[in-house]
């Protein structure tokens, strides 16, 4: 599996964390299917190469040309049978609304074909992106997509910006209503902002981002404390983080690191939070029964 990734360098860069680019080639088991665990922000996936197949319930959404990812607050399982070939676009958390039309809440833990949304648009950039030659030039077709996707209107209000910045280093039990107060907005507020750009309450995204954090230092640790981890990405002690993990990964940390499949020399990154998307495709070898 080879994954590379661009950060965008204009006023995108706002709202995108980066696009990237996977290849390779799968062979599916019918009784072994990946897992695509939680993580922030919505991603929007055009697929290049063979079928890809979601699992949120007893029966597979089969996805052959484009789709969103909406906010994950669970596992979802995936197939894929053929020849991998995906780009894709990872979204800060609360921005993608801005691209799609679409609020955030209709779209959590869903995954919509993207025509539904972008209509037309949707295969044609999906053909510009199956002929461009290299990473560069994927790139600067889905930055020049996106760009004549966006609307200024439906873009998230400054205050939801700062409250997910507050988020991201509020300690364990912090305060939902004294971070909404410190802001100036009321906490009803907060809330409706948070349902229609980001898909989840803040409570939630407060444990997604921290979820995030952990499975960074996993991916950085050779033998992982997760003692250590659990006080270093804000949790209280190991049990408050074991019982995160069975939440969002369905199974305990240690469990979690001896399924692990290691990633092939091949895999491209080039920052740490390109590294983000290359831990997705390294989640996607944790095998599981059907």
């Amino acid at each position: 599996m080879r994954v590379e990734a661009r950060h965008p360098k204009n006023w995108l860069s706002q709202y995108v964390d980066h696009v990237w680019r996977c290849t390779g080639f799968a062979e599916e088991d019918p009784d072994i299917r990946g897992w695509l665990l939680p993580e922030p922000g919505f991603n929007l996936v055009f697929n290049l190469g063979a079928i890809h197949r979601v699992w949120t319930g007893p029966t597979p959404e089969e996805h052959r040309t484009s789709w969103v990812a909406g906010e994950r607050t669970r596992p979802v399982a995936i197939a894929i049978d053929g020849p991998t070939a995906y780009v894709g676009v990872r979204f800060h958390a609360g921005a993608a609304a801005a691209f799609l039309g679409a609020g955030a809440a209709e779209l959590t833990d869903r995954t919509f074909d993207l025509d539904l949304l972008w209509g037309e648009f949707a295969e044609v950039t999906r053909q510009r992106l199956y002929e461009a030659p290299d990473m560069d030039a994927v790139s600067r077709v889905m930055f020049d997509s996106l760009e004549q996707r966006f609307d200024n209107h439906c873009a998230p209000p400054a205050t939801l910006g700062a409250m997910l910045a507050a988020l991201r280093r509020a300690a364990p039990g912090a305060s939902i209503r004294d971070e909404a107060a410190d802001l100036g907005v009321s906490h009803s507020t907060l809330l409706r902002q948070f349902d229609h750009w980001v898909g989840t309450r803040p409570k939630m995204m407060h444990r997604l981002l921290r979820f995030e954090r952990v499975l960074l230092a996993e991916s950085c640790a050779s033998r992982p404390r997760w003692s250590d981890i659990a006080l270093d990405t804000g949790y209280y002690d190991q049990a408050h983080l074991v019982h995160d993990f069975r939440a969002f990964a369905r199974m305990s940390p240690a469990a979690y690191r001896n399924a692990l499949c290691p990633l092939p020399a091949s895999v491209l990154v080039d920052t740490e939070n390109v590294a983000r998307t290359a831990q997705r495709f390294k989640r996607g070898a944790v095998l599981a029964p059907s």
